[in-house]
């Protein structure tokens, strides 16, 4: 079911629906929706570098392996995809989703995306990355994750939504690559904006 309306939708909590921002952005419509399993194949073809990289220094595993798991670990929390769309092609370009962690009573969850390289994005995902931020912190009020010293370009997404990114660095995984842990609260979150609360209580 498409919803009529851009990603603000007030319903987009309902499962199963599929929002639209119905602005162009160079030319292509986004899309937000529900993931599923038959999607992991074409997301593997246009992961970025960095990402490939995260995933191998942690896990030693490929992409797909990983988007299998993660999906898994999520559980009953809802994974996400991200598509672009114009006249003459659809394309998924990212997937996320929200693991809660064991141990956190609820309250943390470790947040995980996979994409394209988000530059090319960039003017969709300023507008709207905060709207999807918001599902999962209606889910966990902590969201926290790594991220490699070498992907500054997510390190400065991170930051841009509001993220803590710890300047210290340190081994992680089965290679021992150095990384830095990031994470934000639900408080935080809404101080920073917050005309996503106002909306939140009409």
């Amino acid at each position: 079911m498409i919803i009529e309306n851009n990603i603000h939708e007030e319903k987009r909590e309902s499962e199963g629906k599929i929002w639209r921002s119905h602005t162009r952005y160079n030319g292509y419509e986004y899309s937000v929706s529900l993931s599923r399993l038959e999607e992991i194949e074409e997301l593997c073809a246009v992961v970025s570098a960095d990402e490939v990289l995260e995933l191998w220094h942690l896990f030693r595993m490929p992409v797909e392996d990983a988007l299998r798991k993660s999906i898994e670990y999520s559980g009953q929390s809802p994974v996400y995809s991200i598509y672009r769309e114009n006249e003459y092609e659809k394309q998924i370009i990212g997937m996320g989703g929200l693991n809660p962690l064991v141990g956190g009573r609820g309250t943390v969850g470790e947040l995980w995306f996979m994409g394209a390289d988000m530059d090319e994005h960039a003017r969709f995902l300023i507008r709207h990355t905060k709207e999807i931020l918001r599902m999962f912190f209606e889910k966990c009020p902590v969201l926290i994750n790594v991220i490699g010293v070498w992907n500054k370009r997510g390190i400065r997404w991170l930051h841009y939504l509001g993220f803590c990114v710890e300047k210290k660095s340190e081994y992680m995984g089965l290679n021992q690559a150095l990384f830095h842990r990031f994470y934000m609260t639900k408080e935080a979150f809404y101080t920073r904006h917050p005309s996503l609360l106002e909306s939140c209580e009409k």
